[in-house]
């Protein structure tokens, strides 16, 4: 295989520098590759496998979610739990 090793770990001086982000997706290996690339540029990353898992998070982390990267299109994201996360993120563009 050519390219660098992608199982190589990156040294992060601060983890959390740029706040928490919450992936929102069904599928395990993107949620991985998704936070993985999160988390080497400094953000801690929770993870939710549909749109009630997500709504939980956002009710336990409350304010401190700064970022949502969801997949839309997948089973219990439906629009009405889209629709309270906007709400979450009053100043985010659609």
């Amino acid at each position: 295989m050519n390219g660098p090793d992608m199982t190589q770990s990156v040294e992060v001086e601060n983890p959390t520098e740029y706040g928490k982000v919450l992936v929102v997706d069904d599928d395990p290996a993107v949620c991985h590759v998704t936070g993985q690339m999160l988390e080497l540029h400094g953000f801690q990353v929770l993870y939710a496998e549909n749109g009630e898992q997500a709504l939980a998070l956002f009710d336990e982390y409350d304010d401190q979610v700064s970022i949502l990267v969801a997949d839309i299109v997948m089973p219990k994201m439906s629009e009405v739990v889209m629709n309270s996360a906007y709400r979450m993120f009053p100043d985010s563009s659609a």
